[in-house]
């Protein structure tokens, strides 16, 4: 019967995001603030999930389609980093580098950011011992 009811709420699910697709353009990149927007929403949403059942996997995404991820985990980063006592490592962002930058047979590749990010990167595993 459980299986037979995960099907049922998914056939809901998929009717009801596709309904919302095509009547608002839902899914779109709104470019929204992650801060003051998007993340309270997360937060909201996960808690009314949460509170029904603490261990469902849920998969939250940022303005632009989870392209943008450092937003949502930068911080969390800096202070794992920080509390490991990684004083070695760092993160850098690229503001200007798409998903893919790294790919030279993408549309997204950025050759500047790309040669400068594997640079630190052998940089960072020089100094560590690893190269």
């Amino acid at each position: 019967m459980h299986a037979a009811l995960n099907i049922l709420l998914l056939v809901a699910v998929v009717g009801f995001v596709t309904a919302a697709a095509r009547r608002i353009g839902w899914n779109e990149p709104l470019a929204l603030d992650w801060g003051s927007v998007v993340k309270p929403y997360h937060q909201a949403v996960v808690s009314a999930i949460r509170a029904s059942d603490p261990d469902n996997v849920i998969i939250l995404g940022t303005p632009t389609w989870s392209q943008g991820i450092d937003q949502a985990q930068r911080d969390a980063m800096a202070a794992a980093l920080e509390k490991a006592g990684k004083k070695g490592s760092s993160i850098h962002v690229y503001p200007d580098a798409g998903h893919g930058f790294h790919a030279d047979y993408r549309s997204s590749y950025n050759e500047a950011d790309a040669k400068d990010g594997w640079a630190r990167m052998l940089a960072h595993f020089k100094a560590n011992g690893v190269v």
